[in-house]
């Protein structure tokens, strides 16, 4: 366990009276908890504008290993820190860091008002959950209505509940009104095109990979009780999900999707956005940071060739990965500028002997950071650590290529390994009252590379994928894509005795499920023609799940009469 105390960050501060400003709530913390767990990763996933730990220990479990195996985290966790300055040039902040192992928060569940910017305590304890649905439930649910026009299975929860604006099943199952008129929330496919999910009459939830979990929070329904600061007013949308798929790159990857509303009254300038994370990579006491600024990818290693259990914590042993953060869409205003990377910093612990590179405790401090700066305001600088080295200014900690040695890294530098944290600084901008910005970002994992001082190059190998898949993904308001049946014929169907499947590419794995999801037969074979005896299965409508030799997946309906 690496708790609080073990990183040494019981920070003298000073407690004042604090104040709620018009507008502002009092709502209870968050304490949601969800998982995405669809592939060769377990991430915890939070609403209190933090990721990948439980407040306690790390919860970013990759690779996923089988039950009676010791898990290993690579992160203990990470948040989103947002910050501008208001006409007064006072600072506007919010940032989570380690409240929740105190209750400390900066973030509260909920989405705000758009009229005003406001959020009531109702509200935020109504929103303090999130809401997952897995790629297969939609596609039956969409073959369902395309059968005849009509649903005619009942609806998963995770369907009928989902968060679209007006969704009447929501409202009644929670007590409370989901929506304010005309906000976006859940993105759904509207059927009719009447802004009104009706999972019913056959929307559904509009989701990327094969699970996906979505949320939403606020820095304005408390005083910030982790910073200090006054509150930024910004309301944050989250759809985190991951694919399921045998290229190891995907397999090990999840992506996280953000879209954040400003609701505040007044501009905002000199604006960053900064993506911040603890990178306990097993044990927490022997990490290494890097960042590739030209590919927008910050990223941690271990600093020796093995990675011991301590404090509790389980290590890699000598099976040790890189884990790098890739940001695939950099922040963007809608309809207007996008922000550069414009530093990558990192700092130390409470107990580092350098009090100018120790987690910051003010306002101030935590927009140094954001800007590129020491906690002090000094710059960062080339060599070394990058304090007062002596050498040029710079905006990226080690950026050096690990393969060769005389570029600047923690390895060439001979730092002493140890707990990082970094950061990945994206700004400035300047925001404007109703102003969106959206932003995507994936965590990638390579395994078993050779320590220390390792290549990157399998890294940036398994990133191109990632790059490839996502602007692969659909974006049309269709939703998911859907097999293209013209490729795999299924025949007869309705069936009574014998389905025939029939593929241009040889089917190497057919699933079939009932219309709740149960497995009902599986078969692995290697070839373009394939047969199933239906005699013995209840009537009723069926899911087919095939993957063919090219590494297509198509999925349709089988009615059994």
């Amino acid at each position: 366990m690496k708790s609080y105390l073990k990183k040494s960050l019981l920070i003298n501060i000073l407690l004042c009276t604090f104040t709620l400003i018009s507008g502002q709530s009092n709502c209870d913390n968050p304490l949601a908890q969800s998982e995405l767990d669809i592939n060769g990763v377990r991430a915890r996933l939070l609403t209190g504008g933090d990721l990948w730990g439980d407040g306690a220990d790390g919860r970013y479990i990759v690779p996923k290993q089988p039950p009676g195996v010791s898990e290993i985290s690579a992160f203990y966790t990470a948040g989103i820190w947002i910050a501008g300055k208001d006409g007064e040039d006072e600072i506007r902040l919010a940032a989570q860091t380690y409240g929740r192992s105190n209750g400390r928060f900066d973030y509260y569940s909920g989405p705000l008002n758009p009229v005003d910017g406001s959020v009531t305590r109702e509200a935020c304890a109504a929103w303090d959950r999130i809401f997952s649905v897995e790629r297969q439930d939609i596609q039956a649910h969409i073959q369902d209505f395309e059968l005849d026009g009509e649903i005619d299975a009942d609806l998963p929860n995770s369907i009928e509940r989902w968060p679209g604006s007006g969704n009447a099943f929501y409202a009644g199952t929670s007590g409370y009104e989901p929506l304010f008129t005309g906000q976006p929330m859940a993105p759904f496919f509207d059927r009719n095109d009447d802004g009104i999910y009706q999972p019913e009459l056959g929307d559904y939830p509009l989701i990327k990979g094969d699970e996906a979990h979505w949320w939403v929070n606020n820095d304005f329904g408390n005083i910030h009780r982790n910073t200090n600061a006054p509150p930024v007013q910004m309301e944050i949308q989250t759809l985190a999900f991951a694919e399921s798929t045998s290229p190891p790159a995907l397999n090990l990857a999840t992506f996280y999707e953000y879209k954040l509303y400003y609701r505040g009254s007044e501009p905002l300038d000199s604006f960053y956005l900064s993506l911040w994370t603890d990178p306990d990579l097993g044990c927490f006491t022997d990490d290494f940071v890097g960042s590739i600024p030209s590919e927008n990818v910050g990223y941690v290693y271990n600093g020796d060739a093995t990675d011991l259990s301590c404090s509790g914590t389980v290590g890699y042993d000598t099976e040790i990965p890189v884990v790098g953060i890739k940001m695939l869409e950099r922040p963007q205003v809608v309809n207007g500028a996008t922000a550069n990377f414009s530093s990558f910093m990192y700092f130390l612990p409470a107990n580092f002997p350098i009090e100018a590179m120790q987690t910051p405790t003010s306002p101030q401090e935590y927009y140094n950071y954001m800007a590129g700066r020491w906690r002090d305001g000094s710059p960062l600088t080339q060599g070394g650590n990058g304090y007062q080295s002596g050498e040029a200014t710079t905006a990226y900690a080690f950026p050096g290529d690990l393969a060769e040695g005389g570029e600047w890294t923690e390895c060439s530098a001979g730092n002493q390994a140890g707990d990082r944290r970094f950061m990945m600084n994206y700004g400035p901008l300047s925001i404007n009252p109703g102003d969106e910005i959206n932003f995507c970002f994936a965590v990638v994992t390579v395994e078993d590379q050779p320590h220390p001082c390792p290549s990157t190059d399998d890294l940036l190998a398994a990133i191109d994928t990632v790059i490839t898949y996502y602007e692969g993904l659909t974006s049309s308001t269709e939703g998911p894509p859907l097999a293209n049946r013209d490729e795999i014929a299924v025949f007869p169907n309705p069936v009574r005795q014998q389905a025939f499947f029939r593929a241009e590419t040889p089917i190497v794995q057919l699933a079939v499920y009932s219309i709740n999801g149960v497995l009902v037969q599986e078969v692995e074979n290697s070839t373009p023609n394939l047969e199933l005896s239906t005699a013995d299965w209840p009537a009723g409508i069926y899911i087919y799940k095939a993957q063919t030799l090219n590494g297509r997946a198509y999925t349709g309906k089988l009615i059994v009469e």
